[in-house]
């Protein structure tokens, strides 16, 4: 064999193993490829359709991966979607949330109902014209005087008071209260009894212990009877000083009916009390049991 086809076939062969190492290394010059000879890293560079990484860092990182995967689902909030995380990553950095979220999806948990507005039966604004007032539930009448308003203060459901109020005094120390309170003991006794009662002023112990309450010298002007149709009730007048230092007039009506103890009481200070008597007085005439 000539010399010549010796060496043009090892050039041949020289020049193919060069292509070989520059394709599979990057190096893109004869220094580069002198550094891949020499065992030395050379910086990543691209080809057209792949990337050849000189430097391991260039090679993508699971976690970043992973984490521009989380987000991308996270703002869905889908089961399907955190299932599907769990798929690509069972043991990933929010395993322990995607299983969370796949519950709280799948299970969720029944939402509190709104709390219910209740309408306030005896709640009404001031009419021009004195309005009669009738309770179904606590069988009474009452009428309110012309621009008092009239707004319930239950305190347990045997035990109501309606609150008659003039806003003119701009003072709650000035109304008239009505009090139902449900009391098993009366359910023993007939009408007869509960009037017999009232003929022995036990209506009237009722009275003083709700004034001296407020004002244990409570001074009681007058006391009398009075006939409520089918039951009798104790009127009384009392004078006190209340617990804020107020001299205030009280009148109240105490009656009772089987299983059933009713308080009518109209109080303001002294002299407010005497300028608007006629408006205190006429609740108290007013009022009526019902369903008796």
């Amino acid at each position: 064999m000539k010399p010549f086809y010796v060496i043009s076939g090892f050039v041949a062969f020289l020049a193919a193993l060069i292509s070989v190492v520059v394709y599979f290394t990057g190096a893109q010059n004869f220094e580069q490829l002198l550094s891949v000879i020499r065992g030395e890293p050379i910086q990543a560079v691209s080809v057209p359709g792949r990337t050849v990484a000189g430097d391991a860092a260039a090679a993508p990182n699971p976690a970043t991966i992973e984490l521009e995967y989380w987000h991308s689902i996270s703002s869905a909030n889908n089961a399907s979607a955190y299932s599907e995380y769990l798929r690509k990553f069972p043991h990933g950095q929010f395993a322990t949330i995607a299983k969370q979220k796949i519950e709280e999806l799948n299970n969720p948990k029944p939402s509190s109902p709104p709390t219910p507005v209740i309408q306030n039966p005896f709640m009404s604004s001031g009419s021009d014209t004195a309005t009669p007032f009738h309770s179904d539930v606590f069988e009474f009448d009452v009428t309110v005087p012309a621009h008092w308003t009239q707004m319930a203060l239950p305190y347990d459901p045997n035990n109501v008071r309606v609150r008659l109020m003039a806003p003119k005094f701009l003072t709650d120390q000035s109304n008239c209260v009505v009090t139902v309170k449900d009391v098993a003991e009366l359910s023993k006794f007939s009408q007869q009894d509960l009037n017999a009662s009232v003929d022995r002023g036990e209506a009237m112990d009722v009275i003083r212990r709700d004034a001296q309450s407020l004002d244990e010298n409570a001074v009681f002007s007058a006391a009398s009877q009075v006939d409520l149709g089918e039951f009798k009730g104790q009127k009384s007048d009392v004078v006190l000083i209340n617990k804020q230092g107020v001299r205030m007039h009280l009148r109240e009506i105490v009656a009772f009916v089987p299983g059933r103890l009713y308080s009518v009481a109209c109080a303001a200070p002294e002299t407010v009390f005497a300028a608007n008597q006629s408006d205190f007085q006429s609740v108290l005439d007013s009022f009526r049991v019902t369903g008796h």
